[in-house]
């Protein structure tokens, strides 16, 4: 998803479903100071062996307050997790529903939601 060797990709988040079977990941990538920042969300089960998660989701210069870059991810319930970010110049829902072990997940992308304790800058701290 990422092939430019000269970005840096960082996984920010990780967000487990409330049964714990279910690991929502988010990655941020950084191309540097000429362009935004991109993230992808993906899921994986706990119980696998892999560290790598199925995209399902991605954005390019998502926000979630004037000074702050990113995404938060949200279960809603098991069979939910919610995106939410308050702008982006734009988004992508590869999977809108998704089975990891034997789980199935809907995404939603939830726009509009200010987060003002996020803190400036990058994800990435």
């Amino acid at each position: 998803m990422f092939p430019n060797p000269s970005c840096s990709v960082d996984t920010v988040v990780r967000a487990t479903s409330p049964s714990g079977r279910v690991e929502a990941l988010l990655d941020e990538k950084n191309c540097g100071a000429t362009t935004s920042f991109a993230y992808v969300v993906s899921l994986r089960a706990v119980a696998s062996s892999t560290t790598a998660g199925v995209p399902v989701a991605s954005a390019y210069g998502a926000v979630r307050n004037d000074d702050a870059y990113g995404m938060n991810l949200r279960w809603i319930d098991e069979n939910t997790l919610e995106v939410q970010y308050w702008k982006a110049r734009w988004v992508t829902v590869e999977h809108p529903s998704i089975s990891i072990d034997g789980v199935t997940i809907e995404i939603r992308m939830e726009a509009g939601v200010r987060d003002e304790s996020a803190l400036a800058g990058e994800m990435l701290k």
